[in-house]
């Protein structure tokens, strides 16, 4: 994650415990609240005032002002921390300047130097750039002439394929077409996921597989069973795994790529 996300992530922080430090700053720190003791083995509830050294016992027939007086001790403690972790995120930021940025330098070089220089790989593009790069076993590599060609000059099976990659191209996202991914589940023994996608800032890596004949009942039967192997491979669906559907008549939905692709991959 390069700084300038740590320093918005940060700042969104901030804004949720100033939220929240506002709604707890309206509780009666001065009244009662819950303490718990134990006496004689048994666990007694008590109600104590901070300023008081005597305590009222509460029995739990008392259910309601139990649950009163505990929510008004936790607030105040919330309250406390709260306060506590917004001064820790004020101090960080002071120390985080944007300008100071390992991943702005590559963007700093003059555009006619930028195709000689190979980006540090601690750098987030650094890392990309490897990755893209590293030599991996894939499907047989399609021609021109027997698909459909992307941005970034890739051959895909479909159009639909098409709009996913250059969707991953145009925003800066590196994948790979049709790797070969061994999975044994059932009898599958190996799977060919339409993408692999690496998810730079954090260094994760996804599946995209877009199942475009969801009409057919074969085909729908054979990618359930298909997602099912890659649970079982640690792939699993909303986390490391991205479906997209489309049939005849309901033709992929490109805002739902979009989605996606800020959802997961950004």
């Amino acid at each position: 994650m390069n700084k300038s996300k740590i320093i918005l992530a940060l700042n969104i922080l901030k804004k949720t415990l100033d939220g929240l430090i506002v709604k707890c700053e309206k509780t009666d720190i001065k009244g009662e609240k819950a303490v718990v003791r134990t006496e004689k083995g048994q666990i007694r509830i008590y109600a104590k005032r901070k300023s008081d050294h005597n305590v009222r016992y509460l029995p739990k027939s008392n259910a309601q002002e139990i649950k009163v007086l505990a929510q008004r001790r936790y607030d105040i403690k919330l309250l406390e921390v709260a306060k506590a972790e917004k001064l820790q995120i004020e101090r960080c930021l002071k120390v985080l300047e944007p300008e100071a940025d390992i991943e702005t330098v590559f963007d700093s070089m003059p555009e006619a130097l930028k195709p000689y220089i190979t980006a540090n790989e601690k750098t987030d593009l650094g890392y990309a750039q490897r990755w893209q790069k590293e030599k991996v076993a894939q499907a047989r590599r399609l021609k021109e002439g027997e698909g459909f060609s992307t941005m970034r000059g890739d051959v895909v099976r479909s159009k639909s394929e098409v709009i996913i990659a250059d969707r991953l191209f145009k925003a800066g996202i590196p994948y790979r077409y049709e790797v070969i991914f061994p999975m044994k589940f059932e009898d599958l023994t190996y799977v060919y996921p339409d993408f692999q996608i690496l998810k730079t800032s954090t260094k994760e890596v996804f599946f995209w597989e877009h199942l475009g004949m969801m009409d057919d009942p074969k085909y729908a039967n054979g990618q359930i069973k298909k997602i099912s192997g890659y649970a079982r491979s640690g792939y699993i669906l909303g986390k490391s795994l991205i479906l997209t559907f489309e049939s005849k008549e309901r033709p992929l939905d490109t805002f739902c790529v979009d989605g996606l692709i800020e959802t997961f991959l950004l």
